[in-house]
């Protein structure tokens, strides 16, 4: 358990274009990632607009136990995810905002309203969720 060497070579598996070898390498970064784990942490949050709701779910949770709620990393990169061109990812990170922030989070409850404006429906629908 946490492992450099395993750990860096996990996270390069969340970029395979295979949704399978994804969420298998975030099971196995849920098994060799420590709490806090830097290198962890930095990848999950690159996957966290995984097209893959399954792979995003399970990085969602990974995240939940390795950075905590409220990881200041996690929150800025989700928050300029929410303004990214493809709508897909807006949407993949609208959803993965409200798992991640403490329930209330004014920040986040302002962020989500502007969502409520988005051009695309999905993401308006994500935001109301």
């Amino acid at each position: 358990v946490g492992d450099p060497d395993t750990v860096d070579a996990l996270v390069w598996m969340l970029e395979d274009a295979y949704e399978e070898v994804r969420l298998a390498a975030v099971h196995a970064l849920s098994r060799s990632a420590k709490p806090g784990d830097a290198v962890a942490i930095k990848g999950l949050i690159a996957g966290l607009d995984d097209l893959d709701k399954h792979v995003r779910q399970a990085i969602i949770d990974l995240l939940k136990r390795l950075a905590g709620e409220n990881d200041a990393r996690v929150l800025e990169a989700l928050h300029a995810k929410l303004a990214r061109k493809d709508p897909q990812r807006r949407r993949a990170a609208v959803q993965a905002l409200w798992q991640l922030v403490p329930q209330g989070d004014q920040d986040a409850v302002e962020r989500t309203c502007v969502c409520l404006e988005d051009r695309d429906m999905h993401v308006r629908a994500a935001a109301v969720e």
